[in-house]
């Protein structure tokens, strides 16, 4: 009997002390889970909050980097709301939004459509490079800006002449339209104040990003909208519409003045500003 209440005792205990144990690691490992998230959470917020005022007040204290972004976002808004809806502008055109029309066939529509969109990018890009071996960054934006108008409108002569060559050279049109954010681009470095060309980059990028999320903020409430005026096959509409979006870029365009850039004479040490 003695020996039976020994070992009760010395199970009790341990069981005691076991519990003790694990209710102190699950208090400590809740507590700390719970704090570190906490801090994580609130500097992760602070940081956040900082780079996101930092942006801003970067590109209202530079007055040519705040124009170059309000430029980088008025082509970027057709940008994201024509490539959105392309497909479904070239099957309600070719008449092949009907269950009848099967999967293959829509396949092989948006592949071309792509196909010839990357081409094109690729041919314009390479252009474009040429081009700026002629002329500065600025220049060829101020050309680059109404061309994309004209290349982002000429997608609604579908509604004209549904034919497949048509459909090709709309996706060729858009993807050529995409080149002016190379000038667009290159010009950041030389607008922005020294020793803060990443931030300026990133302040570039933040306000495509912002174009992008009005873009689609645009195709949930104008494709509704449009449809619910009654015409017939109306999303025609919205190229037009979007190529003047791009165009009022031309005036901020021909406001901002032409970066001073240093090259080098052919003799050495010597500097000329252009």
């Amino acid at each position: 009997q003695q020996q039976q209440q020994q070992r009760q005792q010395r199970q009790q205990r341990r069981d005691l002390d076991h519990g003790g144990m694990d209710r102190g690691i699950s208090t400590i490992d809740f507590r700390g889970i719970v704090s570190e998230c906490i801090s994580r959470t609130s500097s992760s917020i602070a940081d956040g909050k900082c780079t996101l005022l930092t942006s801003c007040q970067l590109a209202f204290e530079s007055k040519s980097l705040l124009k170059l972004c309000a430029v980088a976002a008025l082509v970027s808004i057709p940008e994201t709301v024509l490539f959105e809806l392309m497909n479904q502008f070239t099957f309600e055109n070719l008449g092949m939004m009907g269950v009848a029309v099967s999967r293959d066939e829509r396949s092989f529509v948006t592949a071309c459509n792509v196909f010839a969109t990357q081409i094109s990018l690729l041919v314009g890009s390479y252009s474009v490079g040429l081009l700026s071996q002629q002329l500065s960054s600025l220049q060829l934006l101020r050309w680059l800006i109404p061309a994309c108008a004209v290349l982002q409108s000429f997608p609604a002569v579908e509604r004209l002449a549904p034919q497949a060559w048509v459909v090709v050279l709309s996706a060729v049109a858009l993807g050529l339209s995409i080149v002016v954010l190379s000038p667009l681009q290159a010009l950041v470095p030389h607008f922005s104040p020294a020793g803060r060309v990443g931030e300026a980059l990133g302040t570039f990028g933040s306000s495509k990003c912002i174009a992008s999320l009005m873009g689609n903020a645009i195709i949930s409430v104008g494709i509704p909208a449009i449809q619910s005026t009654g015409l017939e096959k109306p999303l025609w509409v919205l190229f037009p519409a979007c190529g003047l979006i791009s165009l009022c870029a031309l005036p901020v365009a021909l406001v901002l003045s032409e970066p001073h850039i240093v090259r080098e004479e052919a003799r050495p040490g010597s500097m000329h500003v252009v």
